[in-house]
């Protein structure tokens, strides 16, 4: 008898074909020990809610990255960095409630501030402090005010004078200097700036005058007129 005819059967397409499913790396024996190290947080904290997040964290974060595909030695790398960072943490929790709990944050919080009353009360005892004291102190003494130079005494204007009119030698000197360069057409800045110099210093020093010896600027324009008149020598 002819047979049936039976096409042939089709081969699966290579999107259809199956593919082994991918299974998470075996955890290594040492990844235990980092996994130990953060658990270890709560059991040393005697228990509590950041201790705890801490130490869970940072145990499923060693099994996550233990699982990876990466070289054991930058997975173990990466574990120890976690590790650190969990008791880093746990370390400054410890250091701010040890703040917290210290001699002079507990002196601060117990401190109250003074009430109404009290503060009323303290400032009248301060002002009749105040007013006690005021009544029992003598009244203060004006200071004397400074004698002023007895200008009737020639050496006195005689020492004036000379102050006053120590830096004209200079001057004229200077002057002349000044005048010879310019008579053989040279250069006279420097001679020029020195001039300046000398009548600042002058000035100065007849401001100082009048500081020291108390007299006005009259009387030391007629001292010098006397000096100058009488010819006295200028030191």
């Amino acid at each position: 008898m002819p047979t049936m005819y039976e096409p042939p059967a089709e081969e699966p397409s290579p999107d259809n074909r199956s593919r082994p499913k991918s299974t998470p790396s075996q955890i290594p024996g040492w990844t235990w020990a980092f996994v130990a190290a953060c658990i270890a947080i709560p059991i040393v904290a005697l228990g509590g809610l950041i201790p705890g997040a801490l130490g869970g964290g940072g145990a499923a974060a060693c099994v996550a990255i233990a699982r990876l595909t990466k070289p054991a030695w930058q997975r173990a790398t990466l574990c120890t960095a976690v590790t650190a960072s969990c008791w880093g943490l746990f370390g400054a929790l410890i250091v701010f409630v040890a703040g917290l709990n210290s001699p002079d944050t507990a002196r601060a919080s117990q401190w109250e501030s003074p009430s109404y009353d009290e503060e009323w009360q303290a400032e009248d005892e301060l002002g009749s402090a105040d007013s006690a004291s005021s009544e029992q102190r003598p009244p203060r003494r004006k200071a004397p005010k400074p004698r002023r130079t007895d200008l009737s005494d020639e050496d006195t204007r005689r020492e004036i004078y000379g102050l006053a009119t120590r830096m004209l030698p200079k001057i004229a000197a200077t002057k002349e200097k000044l005048e010879e360069r310019r008579a053989e057409g040279r250069s006279t800045d420097f001679f020029k700036h020195r001039i300046e110099h000398l009548e600042e210093m002058r000035t100065k020093q007849q401001a100082f005058a009048l500081k020291f010896y108390d007299i006005t600027r009259r009387e030391l324009d007629a001292i010098i007129e006397e000096g100058d008149a009488q010819e006295w020598p200028q030191k």
